[in-house]
């Protein structure tokens, strides 16, 4: 087996192992691909976040008959030496349990491999296909809604007291503040209901972290799911998904569409420096 960089001159023979990845000049995506007895077996992308000092592996896949022969190994150690050699902080790699073997051979290779839960995961087409949906969306509802970054510095100190009570729900530099919703009420500084999320353009997903009644009604949270998914209108090849489901969302989730359920989720970190 031979490992060898992967550029314009060649990257048609790996473009099929790459899932879509297209061609990009060397600084923004890295390419590596593994010959054996003449053909392509295996290739691997990663992508540099220069702004944040990191690098996010975003493809890496061996052919079936070809695999536990060294080819992941042998791409992996070639990432994380480019990574190390361009000065980056960390590399990052996002799964799930339908990539045979990733989380194993991420271990492997020295990176810290955390379990993000189970996941129910819902086709945004299969939401925006449901009539039930479609009645939420061609809605006026009355209610006052604001995106986060909206907030008044007062207002955005109520959320923080009122999520105090949910120690695990944290508001960062993760939270897609265009994503993350707030019910009003008629006192300027009363919150109602939130609904928290953040993206995952590795998973191509936009994950609810967080969603509650704080006071008045339940449809309050329709009315944010609604809200979420006319955002994400544009977006119909994507997925939303839920971690640690409450049973009332799921129940009502599963009236709009099927879910995948049980698809276990991880990521994997290596320091750099």
């Amino acid at each position: 087996m031979e490992l060898t960089g992967i550029d314009q001159s060649n990257y048609h023979y790996f473009a099929a192992l790459l899932f879509g990845e297209g061609y990009m000049p060397p600084g923004h995506t890295i390419l590596a691909g593994v010959i054996d007895e003449g053909m392509p077996c295996g290739a691997a992308a990663m992508n540099v976040n220069w702004q944040e000092n990191h690098a996010v592996l975003t493809s890496i896949y061996t052919i079936g008959m070809k695999r536990r022969m060294g080819a992941g190994r042998m791409m992996l150690e070639a990432m994380v030496k480019a990574a190390r050699a361009l000065g980056l902080r960390e590399i990052r790699a996002y799964g799930t349990s339908g990539m045979d073997g990733l989380d194993k051979l991420l271990s492997a290779q020295g990176f810290e491999v955390f379990s993000d839960g189970c996941e129910e995961v819902y086709s945004v087409a299969d939401l925006l296909a449901s009539n039930k949906a479609a009645r939420y969306l061609n809605r006026n509802f009355r209610q006052e809604i604001y995106a986060l970054r909206e907030l008044s510095e007062k207002q955005r100190r109520t959320l923080k007291q009122k999520l105090a009570a949910y120690p695990s729900i944290i508001i960062d530099e993760s939270t897609d503040e265009a994503l993350t919703f707030a019910v009003m009420g008629n006192n300027a500084q009363e919150i109602k209901a939130v609904l928290l999320s953040h993206r995952n353009p590795e998973l191509k997903a936009v994950v609810v972290d967080f969603m509650t009644v704080f006071s008045g009604e339940s449809t309050n949270i329709i009315v944010l799911f609604a809200h979420l998914l006319q955002c994400l209108s544009n977006e119909p090849d994507s997925f939303l998904s839920f971690l640690s489901v409450n049973p009332k969302v799921s129940e009502f989730m599963n009236e709009l569409a099927v879910p995948s359920k049980g698809q276990n989720v991880f990521h994997g970190i290596q320091l750099l420096n």
